[in-house]
């Protein structure tokens, strides 16, 4: 049985340069996020609180991006999720309000935990079968080499 070599192509050199891209605005987020608090006159106990809720609301989702696939293209869920995350910025950017910062830890940790989802689909859409492993490989880095740049 004769196997091609795994080739390198422009849309998966696109993806993986965007979710290092994605992973480096989620480690920037988590500093200045403290800091954003910390000016807001919010304690540890509130922040440990605002990750408690946040960790409630983003356990589903990674469910409800899988159901979504079938109606939707993995392409625009990962879209999604990147909007997710421009919409916390804005939020954390404008308001401290308890509940609206949660909101904004929500959407930012939507992209840290759920984007993997469409990520995955989107990828399998792009690489042939026998070479899904070896990119799924590659993906597996990406967010270490965002979090040693970040």
């Amino acid at each position: 049985m004769e196997t091609s070599k795994f080739v390198y192509s422009k849309t998966f050199l696109y993806l993986i340069i965007a979710t290092i891209l994605s992973n480096l605005l989620l480690h920037f987020f988590k500093i200045s996020l403290s800091l954003k608090l910390k000016e807001a006159g919010y304690n540890i106990q509130d922040v440990l609180l605002f990750s408690t809720l946040r960790t409630v609301l983003v356990v589903a989702i990674p469910f409800l991006l899988s159901y979504l696939n079938i109606k939707y293209t993995s392409k625009t869920l990962l879209l999604c999720t990147y909007l997710a995350t421009i919409i916390a910025f804005g939020i954390i950017y404008f308001f401290t309000k308890s509940f609206l910062i949660v909101i904004a830890i929500t959407l930012i940790h939507i992209l840290a935990y759920v984007s993997r989802t469409p990520l995955m689909a989107l990828l399998h859409q792009l690489i042939e079968d026998n070479h899904f492993a070896k990119a799924q490989t590659i993906f597996g880095s990406v967010s270490w080499i965002a979090a040693i740049f970040g």
